[in-house]
């Protein structure tokens, strides 16, 4: 029996991990030839889409072996940080690499593209709803699932053009119970493959009729009203004896009430294990970093490696006690040098065991996990782990507008430092353990 998309040409950018690698390996399954691009290593063309030259070059690599097109996913993930830490230069990454890529990507290929072609752009529930500290990530879905719409209109007659919106899925296949499986209404949260189904039924002949929509698959959790009581949910409120407390709700109060684990006033231990990193880890810190950092910043695999083999002590890695899930990592090396500079970040060799000064090179937690106070939990850990075996100081660099952040954990402003990582400008901060 002849398959669906056999000897399709399909492109899926952001194909070698998560959603992006589903879609890949569900169109393969239908026998299609599927070209996928990612910033990660692997079997594919490796290349950082927010550069117009990697996509020119993507696009003629694939024009020059294939000849034409007949499906695009535009799937790659933007960066995500919010507006008090997202510097310019991010925020312009993260629409580059969820917006204008696609954009100038579809416009490389259109030439090209079959009659009846049909893109996908992968957007997100978060371009209708929002948390705290989102506003790359959310601004580049927003952007996306517009850019949809008018793509769809000016491609009549050529191509369809379709996106979706995904919800909670989790790239893991974890099955969740309790409270994070319960408040879903279809009593579970989503895995890859719910998007991938979507894509190809979206490609297929069945949606022949369908083009400028965007599809939400979140289960309807954008659609379930919540007041308070309903469906398990509860907020809580100050006091009544504090007039000016009880005229209020904290952010921190909603955000607890209403975070995707449902659960209120659980310690953080108790959802959380903090330990030293294990053997073969580093792949993981290594895709926490690239979801946390521009690829000018971040760590690469080889040299996470290497962090991990020379200094397992110098890891404190959270990891979600319900799911078996890392969350995020705090990293360092070990010298006698009283100063951060930018070497400590890409050449291993410099870490002294015996060193009594401890230079923090990553401070990670993954988007979804962030404002529960996991990287403060983390510091604690290293800074007394560190302090127990007798080291001096720790030192680190950050953007100005993260300053307060790491003097609530102890750290003291030095001025700005000499670092020129990643083209930014970096304050450098200590925090003495008294070791």
């Amino acid at each position: 029996m002849k398959m669906e998309f056999e000897n399709k040409v399909v492109v899926v950018t952001g194909g070698a991990h998560g959603i992006g690698k589903a879609i890949a390996e569900a169109f393969s399954a239908e026998g299609a030839k599927v070209v996928v691009i990612d910033k990660a290593e692997g079997n594919h063309y490796v290349g950082d889409i927010s550069k117009k030259e990697v996509l020119e070059k993507f696009a003629g690599e694939v024009i020059r072996k294939y000849g034409h097109v007949d499906v695009m996913v535009n799937n790659a993930l933007p960066l995500m940080k919010g507006i008090e830490e997202c510097s310019y230069e991010e925020f312009q990454y993260a629409l580059a690499v969820g917006v204008t890529a696609p954009f100038y990507l579809t416009k490389l290929f259109l030439p090209y593209l079959t009659q009846g072609a049909s893109i996908i752009n992968i957007s997100s529930s978060r371009d209708r709803m929002s948390q705290p500290q989102t506003e790359s990530y959310t601004a580049a879905k927003g952007g996306i699932a517009a850019l949809t719409h008018a793509l769809a209109v000016s491609l009549a007659g050529k191509a369809r053009v379709n996106s979706i919106s995904p919800g909670w899925i989790d790239t893991d296949y974890t099955v969740y119970e309790g409270a994070d499986a319960i408040q879903q209404p279809a009593g579970r949260v989503g895995n890859p493959m719910d998007i991938a189904n979507m894509v190809l039924f979206l490609c297929s002949d069945k949606a022949g009729f369908i083009t400028g929509e965007n599809i939400c698959i979140d289960v309807g959790m954008t659609k379930q009203m919540i007041y308070h009581g309903d469906c398990g949910w509860s907020l809580e409120t100050a006091p009544k004896s504090s007039p000016d407390a009880a005229s209020k709700i904290s952010a921190e109060t909603v955000s607890k009430a209403f975070s995707k684990e449902g659960i209120q006033d659980q310690k953080l231990h108790e959802r959380f294990k903090f330990r030293t990193v294990r053997e073969g880890e580093a792949e993981t810190a290594t895709a926490i970093e690239a979801a946390c950092f521009p690829p000018n910043e971040a760590c690469i695999l080889p040299i996470m490696k290497e962090r991990v083999r020379l200094a397992p002590e110098l890891f404190v890695v959270a990891q979600e006690t319900a799911t078996g899930k890392v969350v995020g990592f705090i990293n360092a090396i070990a010298t006698d040098e009283e100063h951060l500079r930018d070497e400590f970040f890409t050449d291993t060799s410099l870490h002294n065991p015996k060193g009594k000064y401890v230079m923090i090179l990553s401070v990670a937690v993954l988007p979804e996990y962030r404002g529960q106070g996991l990287a403060k939990e983390m510091m604690q850990e290293l800074l007394k782990k560190q302090k127990g075996m007798g080291r001096t100081a720790a030192v680190l660099t950050c953007l100005e507008s993260k300053i307060k952040l790491y003097e609530k954990m102890g750290y003291t402003d030095l001025g700005v430092s000499g670092s020129e990582w990643g083209g930014e400008k970096w304050h450098e901060m200590i925090c003495l353990t008294g070791g």
